[in-house]
């Protein structure tokens, strides 16, 4: 009889722990299937900026640093005098289909980098570095072509740069008009 009960507890016990592991295992899917889901969401949503941009109005602006209010702390940074997208509008939208699949806290910055100009999404110009030069260092630091003769499908990088317990993700889109590269727009995750 004391065989049989310690048997019986023996099968209890290893169909209990077979639950757990079947429980486990379709939690790890099904979290696997949501990361890589939000991922191709928000990749999606960058590249669908690509087509906000490439029809976007243009408007002329001064040197200077330009906050725009009403749209969620947006802001323009322009290095040269010149004509330049009137994009704004679209990078706030962008940012709220961002935040509608990952957490506000997730995001941490879009940025718009034009040889001479920044759009910037969340902007605070008193913390903001200005440099002339990022959109060559970018290509540069990515490895990215700044030309191309044949249609590509690799418009958009991945990037990780981990500094302590900060894990960062930046997703890079390239952009590309009349087969020379124009500006890249970054989501820094």
């Amino acid at each position: 009889m004391k065989k049989t009960f310690i048997v019986r507890a023996f099968l209890l016990n290893i169909t209990l722990l077979m639950l757990v592991i079947i429980y486990n295992y379709i939690n790890i899917n099904t979290l696997d299937y949501k990361i890589t889901n939000n991922y191709e969401k928000i990749i999606s949503i960058t590249r669908h900026f690509h087509h906000r941009y490439l029809n976007a109005e243009y408007e002329n602006y001064k040197i200077g640093t330009y906050p725009i209010s009403g749209t969620s702390n947006s802001g323009v940074i322009i290095l040269k005098d010149g004509t330049y997208p009137k994009i704004l509008n679209d990078l706030n939208d962008t940012y709220n289909k961002i935040i509608e699949v990952l957490p506000k806290d997730y995001v941490k910055s879009l940025s718009l980098i034009m040889p001479n100009a920044q759009y910037v999404l969340p902007f605070d110009s008193v913390k903001y570095d200005i440099n002339h030069n990022q959109l060559d260092e970018i290509i540069k630091n990515e490895n990215i072509n700044s030309s191309f003769d044949t249609f590509r499908d690799d418009d958009i990088t991945i990037k990780k740069h981990d500094k302590g317990s900060v894990n960062n993700q930046f997703i890079i889109l390239h952009i590309y008009i009349k087969r020379f590269i124009e500006a890249v727009f970054i989501v820094d995750i």
